[in-house]
Formats: structure tokens, C-alpha cells, sequence
């Protein structure tokens, strides 16, 4: 694999909060191939091992109602793998000639799941630290600050469990106290990571603020 591929799926998720080492781990298991306009990448029911990300050109996703919606290269809808569901919710197809990496979805997942074991343990990190230090909290009174926090209840999710839903209505604000969480956009028919969450990263006080729908 060249430097430019490299350099272009480092930016992509969830390679770009990986460290070097983790990162060689996934490219040593994943595989960069040239694809021709027209070669049907995955289909939509079935069942598939591998994770794909567009590196560069087009591809076309199929839904079960033939409804496309366009996956472009360097697109935000490319950060993320191509509809990572298995079996797939999408069809995928290359409208021009592109380039795509593989990763093996278990070794993915073991890489992943033992970065996170690591983030959990690390008692180094304060997560009323850091999110102290967000600017959510900087124009809070300090006194203010105290009676918000006895106002905090403690929930846990296992891992695939969804917190917030888009379009639901606001009614919590969350701060992480341990483990991860992924941001996921949904639109026209596929899930887009626009982002990830660590230990004292907050998430759904927007929908509270402006009192719209998440």
C-alpha cells in the first residue's frame, strides 16, 4: 500500500483516533483493490465478513426499492465504511472506476474492542475533568456547576446499544464517563459516522437548548 493511499484511510473512521501501532495491525489485515465501473462491491441480505471504505472514485448504493444514493470519494458520507450491516441493508455498486479497502470485520472489532478495554481502564484520565474543561462548562458558575452535578444520574449501555435516536425529542443531556460512542447520521438510507465520543465528551444538549428534535 503507497503513503498517498495510507495517508487518505487515516482520515477515515474509525482509523483516525487509532494509534500507529493499532492502525499497521488493521492495514496488515486489510487489502486495497481497484474495482472497474459496474463490479457489484456487496449486495444488499446478505451476509458479508468484510467492511468496505471508498478510497477513491464513485459508487452507487441500491436500496430494496432501487432508490441510489451516491457514495463520492473524500464525500463526508465516505468517512465511514459503506453500509457496515451484515447482512448488508444496500446493494453497492461502482459507477466509475474506484479504489477499496477490505478489513476482515472480526479483526476489526478485536482492534477496536481492545482500544476501548484500554480507554475504560486508563485511571489516569478524570472524566469530571474533562468535562469540566468543554466549553459547555465554561461560563458556568462554579457554585452552579456543584448543584448540576448532584443533578447527574448514572446509566449504562452495553456495547450496539443506541442512546439517542435522530429525531427524537430532547429530553437528556449525556456526558461519558467510560467507554466510547459513536455518532451516526442517518440519510438516504445509509449511516454516516460524523463522529466519535470519548470519556468526558458530552452529547445531546443541543436538542435541549433549542428545544427542536435531535
Amino acid at each position: 500500500m503507497d503513503s498517498a493511499t495510507l495517508s487518505i484511510i487515516k482520515v477515515l473512521a474509525p482509523f483516525n483516533s487509532m494509534t500507529e501501532q493499532q492502525f499497521d495491525a488493521v492495514m496488515a489485515e486489510g487489502k486495497v483493490t481497484q474495482k472497474a465501473r459496474g463490479t457489484l462491491i456487496f449486495k444488499r441480505s446478505i451476509a458479508d465478513d468484510y467492511l468496505y471504505w471508498l478510497i477513491e472514485g464513485s459508487i452507487n448504493l441500491l436500496d430494496a426499492n432501487f432508490n441510489t444514493s451516491v457514495c463520492v470519494a473524500g464525500d463526508q458520507q465516505a468517512s465511514d465504511a459503506m453500509d457496515d450491516c451484515s447482512p448488508h441493508r444496500v446493494s453497492a455498486v461502482c459507477n466509475e472506476d474506484s479504489l477499496i479497502l477490505a478489513v476482515n470485520r472480526a479483526s476489526l472489532n478485536t482492534i477496536v474492542e481492545n482500544r476501548e478495554e484500554n480507554d475504560s481502564n486508563d485511571e489516569t484520565k478524570d472524566w469530571m475533568s474533562a468535562l469540566l474543561s468543554t466549553p459547555l462548562f465554561e461560563f458556568i458558575p462554579p457554585k452552579n456547576i456543584q448543584s448540576l452535578f448532584k443533578h447527574f444520574e448514572q446509566v449504562h449501555h452495553q456495547k450496539g446499544d443506541i442512546v439517542i435516536r435522530q429525531n427524537d425529542p430532547g429530553d437528556y443531556f449525556y456526558a461519558i464517563r467510560s467507554g466510547r460512542v459513536k455518532v451516526v447520521l442517518e440519510k438516504d438510507g445509509a449511516n454516516i459516522r460524523i463522529a466519535e465520543l470519548g470519556i468526558g465528551d458530552t452529547f445531546g444538549q443541543d436538542a435541549l437548548v433549542s428545544d427542536d428534535l435531535r
